[in-house]
């Protein structure tokens, strides 16, 4: 269910208050233990919870993001995932010729 709720966010989250923990993990954070928050869900994650930043086509514009941003794991499969989706749905035609509409099946003109 986690990720139906990340997958909905539309606009920029707040980052979530300090922890001494991963929200991600749940590892220990301390003093020297490196942690970021997610620029898509604010959640407050460890450093190998986080890999890499996104280049800005992955988010909504809504979040009006203009350079490269961290994002944890989870958020990075989300964001990266709905980027192959939209660019498969722009690969495909529209619509079908061949499928209830013009052309019927059995034509034998194909």
């Amino acid at each position: 269910w986690l990720y139906q709720i990340l997958a909905a966010i539309s606009k920029p989250q707040k980052p979530s208050p300090k922890r001494s923990w991963c929200l991600h993990c749940k590892d220990p954070l301390g003093k020297f233990v490196r942690a970021k928050h997610c620029q898509y869900c604010g959640r407050l994650v460890c450093k190998s919870c986080f890999k890499r930043k996104l280049k800005p086509k992955y988010f909504p514009r809504s979040f009006e993001i203009y350079e490269s941003a961290l994002v944890c794991v989870v958020c990075e499969e989300i964001l990266t995932s709905r980027e192959k989706e939209e660019d498969m749905s722009n690969t495909q035609p529209t619509s079908s010729l061949m499928e209830g509409g013009i052309f019927d099946e059995n034509d034998s003109h194909f």
